[in-house]
């Protein structure tokens, strides 16, 4: 019985592995309130309007994610922006919430946000920090008009610890992969828009993250770890 019990924990392991890899998770932002506060009639952002630019967005669907943003306010100067959740207003949307944007223009007037745009353009960022270092491998970014379809030649960038990359829209909403080797994995992940005309401007609907790698393996030492318990378990009950 004892030499039984290691190959077969050892073969649940491997069998868990695969599962374990491809434990994604996505963070919708489309059917999802945030717990941030109203600043405008109907969104929601991470500080009120009358306090002034800046704080953090939550979800209570997701603890271990926040949501934060800047812009270029200076040359070489980023300073802290507005995270919005944009509500939908298109004639018979079934989604309540179009996703993330960044409000980055100084108040005016206390009830609102004026003169700024709530999605992301040039020279605006959105941050999401995870709890834990994890692989982006996905995200659904909808066009500056809601169901309307991007310009062709309009682009975006993603960033991690690990480095950066650009991507183009194509014409329609669409999700982009952006399992990319050279950003690995990480606890930041930050979108910057760089174009200001119409609908070359987007908003973050949602993103798919998996684990960091090396979680993988760390469950894999602890199964091994378990196996090796139970056979001197059943080694001396023998």
């Amino acid at each position: 019985m004892s030499i039984r019990i290691v190959p077969t924990a050892a073969a649940a392991a491997l069998t868990l592995l695969p599962a374990l890899a491809a434990a994604a998770t996505v963070y919708d932002f489309q059917n999802n309130d945030s717990d941030g506060v109203v600043c405008t009639t109907s969104d929601l952002c991470s500080q009120p309007a009358s306090v002034g630019l800046g704080g953090t967005l939550g979800f209570a669907a997701y603890p271990d994610l926040d949501v934060t943003a800047m812009y270029l306010s200076a040359p070489n100067t980023w300073s802290a922006a507005t995270v919005v959740q944009d509500r939908f207003t298109d004639s018979g949307a079934t989604a309540k919430w179009v996703g993330l944007g960044v409000y980055s223009k100084i108040l005016s007037n206390p009830t609102r946000y004026d003169n700024s745009d709530d999605n992301i353009t040039k020279d605006e960022k959105l941050i999401l920090s995870f709890d834990s270092a994890v692989v982006l491998t996905n995200a659904f970014l909808r066009a500056e008009g809601h169901f309307n379809n991007f310009q062709s030649g309009a682009k975006f960038e993603v960033s991690s610890n690990g480095g950066n990359v650009q991507f183009s829209f194509q014409n329609g909403i669409n999700s982009y992969d952006l399992s990319n080797p050279g950003l690995g994995a990480s606890k930041v992940w930050t979108f910057y828009g760089l174009s200001n005309e119409t609908k070359k401007q987007y908003y973050v609907s949602a993103v798919t993250v998996v684990p960091e790698p090396e979680a993988y393996g760390l469950a894999l030492a602890g199964m091994g770890v378990v196996a090796f318990a139970l056979r001197r378990k059943q080694a001396t009950a023998g």
